[in-house]
């Protein structure tokens, strides 16, 4: 049987950055300009996420552009000895008007139901989740056709971790759907690239954090869908 290298997966870790301080506070991000960087919490995820990366062979280490992410990558880069590779495709969902709001006043002021269900954009100004997972997806093929049969490792936001996976294809065997498992900060998720398929390996998993920092994940999350 054929073992050429061309029909390898390209593996790509897909890893949520670290707890942000508006993660803390409780705010909703987005792509905000304002939204702050890593706390002591966070930046300590990251140390123990890059610690896990080391041992899987990682070739190359690509963030969006956000700050948090790119304060999470930095210390990945360190551990990895890899230099960092800022992509704006991997950015958060554009939130308009809601960045910088609580969930609880978004809700109050924009129920969410025929947001989410007709996909509109979200705060009136923003990005609808379709736009989200387009510009995921293509970013995904493309280091899949820069990096054949490489595992790259990507950090990114919840909402790009989500897109990806609901591209790809989960059996579910009737029971709950495992791609809308909630994405703590710095969790890790496995998705194989092979040819036109996208295949999930893995999970928000942040077993590297040994229970020690539990996530409030509900209110961290920017957009669940």
């Amino acid at each position: 049987m054929s073992t050429h290298a061309s029909h390898a997966p390209t593996t790509l870790l897909l890893c949520r950055h670290g707890q942000s301080e508006w993660n803390q506070q409780g705010l909703i991000q987005g792509q905000s300009p304002e939204a702050g960087g890593l706390t002591e919490r966070g930046r300590w995820q990251a140390q123990q996420l890059g610690l896990r990366l080391k041992s899987l062979d990682v070739v190359a280490l690509y963030a969006s552009d956000l700050l948090r992410a790119q304060e999470t990558a930095q210390i990945i880069s360190a551990a990895l000895d890899l230099p960092v590779q800022p992509d704006p495709r991997w950015r958060e969902i554009d939130l308009g008007v809601w960045q910088g709001l609580t969930p609880d006043e978004v809700d109050q002021r924009w129920p969410g139901d025929k947001i989410r269900a007709m996909d509109l954009p979200r705060g009136e100004i923003g990005e609808t989740f379709a736009a989200l997972s387009q510009r995921t997806v293509a970013a995904m093929h493309d280091l899949a056709a820069r990096h054949p049969g490489q595992t790259i490792a990507v950090v990114s936001h919840g909402g790009n971790v989500r897109a990806a996976l609901l591209a790809t294809d989960v059996p579910t065997d009737g029971g709950p759907d495992p791609r809308r498992a909630p994405i703590g900060n710095t969790s890790l998720t496995i998705v194989q690239v092979n040819g036109a398929g996208l295949q999930a390996a893995l999970i928000a998993d942040a077993s590297h954090l040994d229970g020690q920092t539990p996530d409030l994940v509900a209110a961290n999350d920017d957009e669940q869908r």
